[in-house]
């Protein structure tokens, strides 16, 4: 339960924007399913190990409450016995945090990248009607149509209209119109562009390659015609392609990358930060059950309100401390490395001392 509340928590923000695209955008609902799935994991493996302070807060709380401890303490039960495993599945759990986190995650965070540039590129093509559309690329192109069909969705009345040449001097310039009777739009994600298919019209060619005051006029009718209408300049495409931000790479990607000698400064404190991170997360689940555990026998949070109360408290000194030490970390200072680590520390620390006086009462 403790693992579905923490999600719903930082789910609810982006909610409302996600139900608008599923029922006000046009997005397919197998399309946001994929999208849904894919932005899940990256967030379970933060609230894993709220969920995991959570359960040993109720769980041993419980037992204290009813007594149990005390009972298997006057009965000459050692807790630890009692308790060992609660560490041996922390552990455990810590260690598939860390490989999901290294691997598994950062390919699904590059397969959500890539189905919200398709959600963004299905939006872009749910154009208004009676508005002309000119996307900010380097191609001189405007969209028109006049209306949309309700039944098929399919554009009525299009036109496109294709500039080539100089803008600027007009020489060498050649304008392209297209009208059609209807079309449609399919986004193309790989070639970051809309592909818009028209069916049933005239293309009219005029040439001025010659002079401006010598028009060449060429038309031709045809029954499907394509154009490829990019969204992105072709500046911003190959930068986009290039890059790849460090939540996107493996750990065995990101090592390779701090490896390159010619790696720049900023990129390699970036990369350092992740790294740590990925490092810093599931080792408290680890350290939230070395204070979970003698907590609960001293606190007794036999409600749920009362563990998530406790849990919300240590979770926001926690990961607060930890966005700190990234922040530090990725603008080159020396401290943030520390700075990660210390909110394990702390509260590992804390509950070992804890624990050992709660085992020896």
């Amino acid at each position: 339960m403790g693992l579905a509340v923490f999600t719903f928590v930082l789910l609810v923000t982006n909610l409302f924007r996600l139900m608008d695209l599923l029922v006000n955008r046009g997005v397919p609902v197998f399309l946001f399913l994929q999208f849904l799935w894919t932005l899940l994991p990256p967030l379970l493996i933060v609230t894993a190990p709220m969920a995991f302070l959570v359960g040993v807060l109720l769980g041993v709380g419980r037992l204290a409450a009813d007594n149990e401890i005390m009972a298997m303490r006057t009965s000459g039960v050692h807790l630890f016995g009692v308790f060992a495993p609660v560490l041996v599945v922390a552990a455990l759990a810590a260690a598939s945090l860390y490989y999901a986190n290294a691997a598994y995650v950062p390919r699904l965070v590059r397969t959500n990248l890539y189905l919200l540039d398709k959600i963004k590129y299905i939006v872009a093509g749910n154009i208004e009607a009676g508005r002309v559309f000119k996307p900010e690329s380097d191609m001189d192109v405007a969209l028109y149509f006049r209306r949309r069909n309700p039944l098929t969705q399919r554009m009525e009345g299009v036109t496109v209209k294709v500039l080539v040449g100089d803008a600027a001097t007009r020489q060498g310039k050649a304008e392209i119109v297209a009208t059609a009777r209807e079309g449609r739009i399919e986004p193309n994600v790989f070639a970051q562009s809309m592909d818009v298919v028209l069916t049933s019209g005239t293309l009219h060619h005029f040439d001025t390659s010659t002079s401006i005051s010598e028009v060449r006029y060429y038309t031709a009718r045809f029954g499907e015609l394509y154009y490829k209408i990019a969204l992105t300049s072709r500046e911003d495409l190959s930068r986009d392609r290039q890059a790849r931000k460090p939540r996107e790479m493996t750990t065995t990607e990101i090592r390779r990358s701090l490896d390159d000698p010619n790696l720049r400064r900023e990129n390699r404190y970036a990369l350092a930060a992740e790294m740590h991170q990925r490092r810093s997360i599931p080792l408290a689940c680890v350290a939230f059950a070395l204070l979970g555990v003698p907590l609960a026998i001293r606190v007794r949070p036999t409600g749920k309100a009362v563990a998530f109360s406790i849990a919300f408290g240590l979770i926001f000194f926690y990961y607060v401390m930890l966005k700190w030490g990234v922040s530090l970390c990725q603008n080159e200072a020396g401290v943030g490395v520390f700075i990660i680590f210390l909110p394990n520390l702390l509260v590992g620390v804390t509950g070992a001392v804890l624990f050992y006086r709660t085992l020896r009462q």
